[in-house]
């Protein structure tokens, strides 16, 4: 399948995904942009109060200055190998991109059939496959068609 992404998008998406941890170790991995202020303190706003994200930079063992560092990361530096995991997702991005109905039909590639009849919901009760049950027993914990012996009817 041909890439959805370029280098540069690769590089971003790789450099993104880092851990805080994976930043701190190795922040010449990456490169820098000027988001880490605004990451930074979205970040320092998700906890309840400044104690509790003082013991959350002691337990990364690291400062402030580090971790707004970190939060800075836009890509993967251009030295720095891709990771393995980045043409699955690449690979999954144009699969997506070429089912979109909005693209011309070279640009789709081969047709994604789906099985999906009907509104989302999270009961699972528009799912239809050919020769399938769903997933879950029919009534108070028996499928009598798995087990034709068991009864469905509570115990008096």
């Amino acid at each position: 399948m041909a890439g959805a992404f370029t280098d540069d998008q690769r590089r971003m998406v790789a450099g993104r995904a880092r851990t805080l941890t994976e930043r701190l170790a190795d922040p010449d991995a990456l490169v820098t942009g000027d988001r880490g202020t605004d990451t930074f303190d979205a970040w320092r706003d998700l906890f309840p109060d400044e104690a509790s994200f003082e013991r959350r930079l002691a337990r990364a063992g690291a400062t402030r200055e580090a971790c707004r560092q970190a939060c800075a990361a836009v890509a993967l530096a251009p030295d720095e190998p891709l990771p393995d995991w980045i043409r699955p997702v690449e690979d999954l991005a144009a699969s997506v991109r070429a089912s979109d109905p909005g693209s011309s039909a070279s640009e789709r590639g081969p047709t994604v059939t789906t099985q999906w009849t009907g509104t989302p919901t999270n009961t699972g009760a528009n799912y239809r496959s050919a020769n399938s049950r769903p997933p879950w027993p029919r009534s108070h914990g028996v499928d009598s068609r798995r087990n034709p012996g068991a009864s469905s009817r509570k115990p008096p």
